[in-house]
């Protein structure tokens, strides 16, 4: 998403990675008050972990939507990251009320101090996550990368890094014979 390309100011080029948060701090409390009202709230995660994929793919564009890549307007980017920050917001929002669910079917009381401890580990999770997700990220790319040097040098040198043997020649095999049968010490030679 490179806005240099639309000559735009770094104020407005703000404003429009605004718009994810933007519409995550607008929406989080309308999921909130849904994901307080039904039921189940696990359809709500699902729709917004498949929205948060559109938005991706409309971003980019992906090449499987098959918008040519001269045809990528800004109002195009500015609604990728409008549905981002919708689907975001609904597929996080309902995580911390199963979160505080699965503590009262373990029997924990409903308290301020119990919901602040999860809302403190729901926090550290995420939190975590966003660490976790780029290193692991760049460790298996250099993992990758790693991984296709050692098979292309098992290629070319074969098993464990040794060299493929050749033939070898009659004149060789005569020549190692009579190294094998030599039984002079190396350094009791040079003395003498």
């Amino acid at each position: 998403m490179p806005f240099f390309q639309f000559n735009l100011s770094p104020t407005i080029i703000g404003l429009i990675f605004l718009l994810i948060s933007a519409c995550y701090a607008v929406c989080s409390p309308l999921w909130g008050w849904v994901a307080d009202n039904v039921s189940d709230s696990a359809p709500m995660m699902v729709i917004g972990f498949v929205g948060t994929g559109i938005g991706f793919l409309i971003l980019g564009p992906s090449p499987i939507l098959f918008i040519p890549e001269k045809f990528s307007p800004l109002w195009l980017d500015i609604v990728a990251l409008i549905i981002i920050g919708l689907s975001i917001s609904l597929a996080l929002v309902p995580t911390y009320d199963k979160i505080l669910d699965a503590a009262e079917k373990a029997g924990i009381p409903d308290t301020l101090a119990n919901c602040s401890t999860v809302a403190g580990l729901w926090n550290a999770s995420y939190s975590f996550g966003e660490f976790i997700g780029p290193v692991l990220a760049g460790w298996m790319m250099g993992a990758s990368i790693v991984m296709l040097i050692l098979f292309l040098y098992e290629k070319k040198f074969g098993p464990a890094g040794i060299r493929k043997q050749r033939p070898v020649s009659d004149i060789e095999a005569t020549d190692i014979e009579n190294r094998s049968n030599e039984r002079t010490p190396l350094l009791s030679a040079a003395r003498t």
